[in-house]
C-alpha cells in the first residue's frame, strides 16, 4: 500500500470492512483479500494505551542544523589529523550530528560521549571547553 492510503488509514480508522470502500487508493484485491485483517490491526492500534505506543522517530534536522553539524564534522577532522588521530576512532559522523544538536540545544549538556575521556581531550576546542572542564 502506498503511504498515503495507510495515512488515510490512520487518521479515518475504519470499524468495517465494507467502509474500507470509502478509502480512496487502497487497491480492491487488498481489501477483499485483507480487509477483516485491516480493521482488526486498526481496532487493536487504537485501543492501545499511550505508553505502548510506538516511539516517534526524531523529525529530520533543520537545513541550519545540517550546516552546524557539518561545520563542526569539518572541524572536528582538522583537529584529529592535527593530532595525527584518525578522526574514526574519535568520533562518527552521526556522534558529531548528535553533539552539534545537544550543544546548540542545551550547552550546559556534557553526557555526551564525545564530551567525556580523551575524546573530550581530542575535540575540546571543538566543544568549546578544555580537558579540565573550562570554558574554550
Amino acid at each position: 500500500m502506498r503511504d498515503e492510503v495507510l495515512l488515510d488509514l490512520a487518521r479515518n480508522p475504519v470499524k468495517s470492512v465494507d467502509r474500507l470502500a470509502k478509502i480512496r487508493g487502497l487497491p480492491r484485491p487488498v481489501e477483499s483479500a485483507h480487509g477483516s485483517a485491516i480493521v482488526d490491526a486498526t481496532s487493536r492500534a487504537f485501543a492501545l494505551p499511550n505508553d505502548e505506543l510506538p516511539v516517534a522517530k526524531e523529525p529530520d534536522a533543520t537545513a541550519e542544523e545540517k550546516f552546524r553539524a557539518e561545520g563542526l564534522w569539518a572541524l572536528s577532522q582538522v583537529l584529529c589529523a592535527g593530532q595525527s588521530m584518525d578522526p574514526a576512532l574519535v568520533a562518527s559522523r552521526q556522534d558529531i550530528a548528535d553533539l552539534a544538536r545537544i550543544l546548540f540545544a542545551q550547552p550546559e549538556r556534557e553526557d555526551h560521549p564525545v564530551l567525556q575521556g580523551w575524546r573530550r581531550e581530542a575535540l575540546a576546542s571543538l566543544c568549546g571547553r578544555s580537558s579540565r572542564g573550562e570554558a574554550g
